[in-house]
């Protein structure tokens, strides 16, 4: 057994362990989830906040726009930005349930690390991407399997969380993926530039905006704004938004904090049968079924 294949081992056990009672589990350790299901699922819809995706066992597809990612146990993915994703499970067999982890990016801590350490920046032939595929190291399962490890000592110290998670952004930042990473959180990059921009999206999805104003906030031409960010993202800034305030409406709506009608005026519709026809283009059902449908599956 090799170094890489030792420590997939040793942490798919611990979230093997640790996913017993629920699919989904927020640790100990602040931005590290474990993840199980034991059946492959459908095809779901939802904001991938900036993060590192880890397969243990089974097999993942995810869609960004016309793009598509498959990955398993060999790589991870890499998300820069808040990527409107859909995915799916799939090759799982009832003895080998799907066992994953996210690990979430500070990308503040990651532009400290780029400041202050030395770079190759020889890649300017390299795509710009802000979600990708890559493989993966036995220098980063080694710091996620101690973040792993951590999240079962009770004793659980905020200052080796730290430091193991600056180790791992150092690795991240020397992988395949680094270049990206380096450019995004570098002023004066189209990725730079792209991401602010896509922040103030997300974070003012409910309100209306101008392209020509988005351009000038990122220092960029009309032309040159439009063309970069949709080949970054994979689709335009209003395709963008639209996605996002979907998003956010099925949280409320789900969470019974709204009901259909308000959720769409929250995040910026104006017309409730619009809102309800891209929201069943998007999420498959119509925002009461699709309420009723998690409501089923609910524990009673």
């Amino acid at each position: 057994m090799n170094e890489l294949e030792h420590y997939r081992k040793l942490i798919k056990e611990i979230v093997f362990d640790s996913t017993s009672q629920e699919n989904i589990v927020s640790t100990s350790v602040s931005g590290l989830t474990f993840i199980r299901f034991d059946e492959p699922t459908k095809e779901e819809s939802y904001i991938l906040s900036p993060n590192i995706c880890i397969i243990l066992q089974g097999r993942k597809t995810a869609f960004l726009g016309k793009e598509s990612y498959v990955y398993d146990s060999s790589s991870m993915l890499v998300s820069a930005f808040n990527a409107p994703i859909v995915s799916r499970v799939h090759d799982i067999e009832p003895a080998a349930p799907y066992l994953g982890l996210t690990v979430a990016l500070d990308l503040e801590l990651l532009a400290e690390i780029t400041a202050e350490e030395s770079f190759n920046y020889h890649d300017a032939d390299v795509r710009n991407e802000f979600v990708t595929v890559v493989s993966i190291s036995s220098e980063i399962l080694s710091s996620v399997y101690r973040l792993s490890k951590l999240s079962q000592n009770r004793e659980n110290s905020t200052f080796l969380q730290s430091n193991i998670k600056k180790e791992l952004y150092y690795h991240l930042l020397c992988s395949e993926q680094g270049h990206h990473l380096r450019r995004i959180v570098t002023r004066g990059s189209n990725l730079y530039k792209v991401s602010k921009a896509a922040k103030w999206i997300k974070d003012n999805h409910a309100m209306s905006f101008k392209m020509e104003d988005l351009a000038l906030q990122a220092s960029m031409s009309l032309s040159s704004f439009n063309k970069c960010f949709k080949s970054i993202t994979c689709m335009s800034a209003l395709q963008y938004q639209k996605r996002i305030r979907l998003n956010e409406a099925r949280k409320l709506i789900l969470s019974g904090l709204k009901d259909a009608q308000n959720a769409a005026f929250s995040v910026g519709y104006e017309s409730p049968s619009q809102f309800s026809r891209e929201y069943s283009r998007e999420f498959g059902l119509p925002p009461l079924k699709d309420f009723k449908e998690l409501a089923k599956k609910m524990p009673d």
